[in-house]
């Protein structure tokens, strides 16, 4: 996290999720799943293909996301 704040929620079912591309599934939400407060500095390591979602962002927020295909 470069700056802000945010609640993110990883794991758990992705709720009306719908494939967007492959290996993609993205939905409005998730059930279950653990939650992370997040603040700048933070570093969160987000496993492949687990469900994760921010459901609140109480101040703008700016994080620099790396994504590895394999």
């Amino acid at each position: 996290v470069i700056e802000g704040r945010a609640t993110q929620v990883l794991g758990g079912t992705v709720i009306d999720g719908k494939e967007t591309g492959p290996g993609q599934i993205r939905g409005p939400r998730t059930e279950g799943g653990q939650t992370y407060q997040l603040r700048s500095g933070d570093i969160m390591w987000v496993p492949a293909n687990m469900p994760h979602w921010f459901p609140d962002i109480p101040e703008a927020l700016s994080y620099l996301l790396v994504k590895v295909f394999y």
